[in-house]
């Protein structure tokens, strides 16, 4: 399928070691009592004093530890919230945080032919790259000819086969016309980064010292001490509001937590476990949104215990998920009872399954299975379940056995087995596996295809590796790909019931999302932040 290419790549971001560091805790799993469970639970926001006016000189100093990634526009790293990359360049439409609407940036609007075959953006007038020179369609065909192209290995090239090609009418106009519709394709191209042409047609991948972008900061300096961004005059989008932005690195997080105690750095991401330290210090405020990479546990729906949807129905009501949540990441998430953040389709959310092992316990009899001295059986053999996760992910370790003591506690002999990151994704992907605790971050669309379409259940091949199968899922995924026109507004419904299908039928056991978490002492950055900065 065209997205297997873009999804190979996005297995990189949920690789052995990209979890957080779980706190340490001890809290024993509690006997069998339901416990209520809320249909959602919601995101905690910040909503701060509006600041004072800010001087023209006003700076922000970001502190990080690590790498601070690269200034490549269209590489993973630079993906990541706060980079300097996503100051300095800028593409067509954005996404507001945690919700899917797309809206102009570069362009100034766009649409889609109700055959989906033909989208075009308009560029106004008045944008103007960093060193002076205008952006004009120009630029926004050359950048999506070299993103498409498999000759350059471009971010979009798994989708060059839809584009049949790139049109610029006049200097104020793109055309992308398709082979067939395809509306993620809509997502795509207007979330890519756009290059200026005149610096980068000789040189495609950019450097350091050709960071060239239209967006609210230029860079002045980069070096291993971290780099120095400057607000850009002509910035398109208005009064910035803050003169620079500082990255600067430290060596260890002790270092960088007590910068921001003391008020020498004013902003941080931070870590689950560093946010408790830094409650209640009156200088500080934390902002915590979803990271956009949900949990779950996978079901292999092949599996023949694991193919009556009762049995996974009553494992999901066995997980105390608040419990789960304040263990691993001593509560620093959202609990989801799908594979979207709280509102992000603007409608109903999929109920989390509540907490209730008694509940539980009854639909596993109903299905057959025995109480023999207190654990299950049927047939004489015993209801057996092995949770699968990589021991280089402390996260998706201490998931797991959590979650495997949840399931002895109402009469299922499990056990944890924990493997290599390459032995996981070889047991997934080729389907030999009965439950796994495993993360996928959230792309920029609502295309859950790759995911859950009967067609990518194929061994070694497709994504959808618990092998689920429902003709209506599969309809109602084509029907989400070729939307008249892409309206969002009827590709967010299609969505939402097929989110709500998810969870009654739970090939996916849906976790949390672990929050992002941000502590800033700026008013700048508080304004910027805003502004969707």
């Amino acid at each position: 399928m065209k997205q297997c290419l873009v999804f190979l790549v996005i297995i990189s971001l949920v690789a052995s070691c990209s979890s957080p560091t779980p706190p340490p805790t001890s809290s024993p799993i509690p006997s069998l009592t339901p416990t209520p469970m809320p249909t959602s639970t919601p995101i905690p926001t910040a909503t701060p004093t509006p600041p004072p006016r800010l001087t023209p000189d006003v700076q922000v100093i970001q502190g990080f530890t690590g790498s601070l990634g690269d200034l490549n526009p269209w590489s993973l790293e630079s993906e990541k919230m706060l980079t300097p990359s996503n100051l300095i360049y800028e593409s067509l439409l954005t996404l507001p945080k945690a919700s899917f609407s797309l809206n102009p940036l570069l362009a100034q609007d766009y649409r889609v032919a109700p055959s989906g075959k033909m989208m075009t953006f308009t560029i106004p007038d008045g944008i103007y790259w960093h060193d002076g020179v205008p952006f004009t369609a120009e630029d926004v065909k050359f950048s999506l000819e070299a993103a498409l192209s498999p000759e350059h290995n471009g971010p979009l090239s798994a989708y060059s086969g839809l584009v049949e090609r790139v049109e610029t009418p006049d200097q104020r106009t793109v055309i992308v016309r398709l082979k067939e519709p395809y509306c993620p394709l809509l997502t795509e191209l207007g979330l890519v980064k756009i290059l200026p042409r005149h610096i980068y047609a000789s040189a495609p991948i950019p450097s350091h010292q050709k960071a060239i972008g239209t967006g609210p900061f230029r860079l002045v300096r980069w070096d291993e001490s971290g780099c120095v961004l400057e607000s850009f005059g002509d910035y398109h989008g208005g009064d910035v509001r803050a003169k620079r932005w500082i990255y600067r690195r430290f060596k260890t997080r002790e270092a960088l937590l007590e910068a921001l105690r003391e008020g020498d750095i004013d902003l941080a991401v931070l870590e689950p476990d560093e946010a408790a330290l830094l409650e209640g210090e009156r200088i500080l405020q934390l902002f915590r949104y979803p990271s956009m990479e949900f949990y779950f546990i996978a079901f292999n729906n092949e599996d023949p215990v694991l193919e009556d949807v009762q049995v996974r129905k009553a494992l999901s009501l066995a997980l105390d998920r608040k419990h789960i949540l304040a263990e691993v990441l001593g509560g620093e998430g959202v609990l989801i009872g799908g594979p979207f953040p709280p509102g992000y389709l603007g409608a109903d959310d999929p109920p989390i399954p509540r907490y209730d092992p008694v509940q539980a316990r009854r639909l596993l009899l109903e299905a057959g299975w025995v109480d023999k001295d207190g654990l299950l059986e049927k047939g004489g053999e015993p209801l057996q379940i092995s949770v699968a996760a990589n021991g280089e992910n402390p996260l998706r370790t201490r998931v797991a056995m959590l979650v495997a003591q949840y399931y002895r506690a109402i009469g299922i002999d499990a056990e944890v087995h924990i493997v290599e990151w390459g032995t996981l994704l070889e047991m997934l992907f080729k389907q030999n596996f009965q439950a796994a605790v495993f993360s996928w971050p959230i792309g920029p669309d609502l295309d859950l295809s790759p995911f859950f379409s009967s067609q990518e259940r194929e061994p070694k091949k497709g994504f959808n590796f618990v092998s689920y199968v429902n003709p209506r899922v599969d309809a109602l995924l084509e029907e989400g790909l070729r939307a008249p026109s892409c309206d969002p507004v009827k590709r967010a419904d299609i969505c939402n019931q097929l989110v709500h299908i998810l969870a009654e039928e739970r090939p996916y056991d849906f976790l949390f999302m672990p929050y992002t978490i941000i502590a800033t002492n700026s008013p700048a950055f508080l304004l910027n932040w805003s502004k969707g900065l």
